[in-house]
């Protein structure tokens, strides 16, 4: 679906101009495609003939697996299969992060900001080994990766997934996401982000709860006192059989006591989204600039954004890997954001993005990759993704018109030894 706009707000124009971006973008109303995911818990041929019978429609493979796009673009929420937890919604894009995290089965994961918990479901299935049969679908081809990733998990026989985020709301949504699709061996915590520094867990979590951790005001739930010493640091037990407990968290810190992968997927202006960004060309653009691009709002967007990745760097195990994203394509939102990590942390290395093709250079994106039908279930498909490079080596964007998806930065962070750190940044 295209439609024309007639006019942009002149300071928005100039933004996109600053950021290398093509105003012809935003001079039309696009729909990306709908992608769902399958649970790794369903029966994956079967739930593809389920489904494409209920909603009459073909379910298309994309790049990665259980991941398909929908040749139907309303809403999925009325239809059974998405109320029995058949599939869920999320864009190709997200899926993309989770899998730049390069996860595999017994795994400390920690995602500073989970909600509203896609994602945090899509790492969880692989680390936390929801079946016992399921391969890892995610980890790389590169035997040094593994090797590499074997040094932080060799002393643990069992892998994790621990979920941050400052918001009520937000949180009860992943917590009760997690819920219907019988998501196992994860932590919740209701914390802000950017002081969150708690281990991993030094014991298996149950596989028929779900821990939430954080403020007893906050997030209401049924629990047992075992004691006011340990009240403040304590954790809901909950989505057990019988009533909720408390137990005590680990305080086992130091170099051990860190990440494997850390995902910040940090907020942002949205103005890379689609999504977000056809609310107001459709619908106008009144408060687009006091809430997108106002002074005021960026300096404290990038105030929280370097908060946030440097406590996830602080939280990375020497040799994990860090994913940070957004859904924005600012500069200072995004390369700007991981320039100041790296002159500020001598052991943070830039890695490679994880891309399956190689991204294409913005100068050579002369439009004509406009959405006019070509960005289709087939393009998905046979491209894989388009993703290009962004502004700074080894980083990425995923923009609607070349790779099919909503839109994302993405890039890729290691922590190694202070002896290994190099002089030049370059890197």
């Amino acid at each position: 679906t295209i439609q024309e706009v007639e006019e942009m707000p002149e300071r928005f124009v100039q933004f996109l101009e600053k950021n290398g971006i093509a105003v012809s973008r935003y001079s039309k109303v696009i729909e990306v495609p709908r992608f769902v995911r399958i649970p790794i818990i369903r029966p994956l041929q079967n739930t593809i003939q389920e489904v494409e019978k209920e909603m009459e429609t073909k379910l298309v493979r994309t790049c990665l697996p259980r991941i398909f796009h929908l040749k139907h673009h309303g809403s999925i929420s009325g239809y059974a299969c998405y109320k029995s937890g058949s599939i869920f919604g999320i864009d190709l894009a997200s899926a993309l992060a989770v899998a730049a995290l390069d996860l595999h089965k017994g795994l400390h994961v920690l995602d500073l900001c989970c909600a509203p918990g896609a994602k945090l479901c899509m790492i969880a299935e692989v680390v936390a080994d929801q079946t016992s049969s399921r391969k890892n679908e995610f980890s790389a081809n590169s035997e040094k990766v593994r090797r590499n990733s074997m040094k932080i998990s060799d002393s643990e026989s069992f892998g994790s997934v621990t979920g941050v985020d400052i918001g009520r709301e937000r949180l009860n949504t992943c917590r009760n996401l997690m819920r219907k699709y019988k998501i196992m061996g994860a932590r919740l915590f209701h914390e802000d982000g950017t002081k969150f520094f708690h281990p991993p867990p030094s014991t298996p979590i149950l596989h028929n709860r779900i821990l939430t951790l954080g403020d007893t005001q906050n997030i209401p739930m049924n629990f047992k006192k075992r004691g006011k010493k340990k009240r403040k640091r304590a954790t809901w037990t909950s989505e057990s059989e019988g009533a909720s407990t408390l137990t005590a968290i680990d305080d086992n810190k130091g170099s051990e006591g860190l990440y494997a992968r850390v995902l910040v997927d940090a907020e942002c202006t949205h103005d890379g989204s689609i999504k977000h960004m056809n609310k107001y060309i459709k619908n106008g653009w009144k408060g687009f600039h006091q809430k997108v691009l106002g002074e005021e709002r960026m300096s404290s967007l990038r105030d929280l954004q370097r908060s946030l990745i440097q406590n996830g760097f602080k939280n990375l195990a020497q040799g994990g890997i860090l994913v940070y994203s957004t859904c924005s394509f600012c500069r200072c939102q995004n390369e700007d954001i991981i320039d100041w990590l790296l002159a500020k942390n001598p052991n943070a290395k830039l890695l490679p993005p994880h891309p399956t093709s190689t991204p294409r250079d913005p100068r050579e994106d002369k439009e004509s990759c406009e959405l006019d039908g070509s960005c289709s279930t087939e393009h998905v498909k046979a491209s894989k993704f388009l993703p290009k490079w962004g502004f700074r080596d080894n980083t990425v964007r995923f923009d609607p018109w070349n790779s099919g998806t909503s839109g994302l930065f993405l890039a890729r962070i290691t922590k190694i030894a202070q002896s290994e750190s190099l002089p030049s940044r370059n890197q």
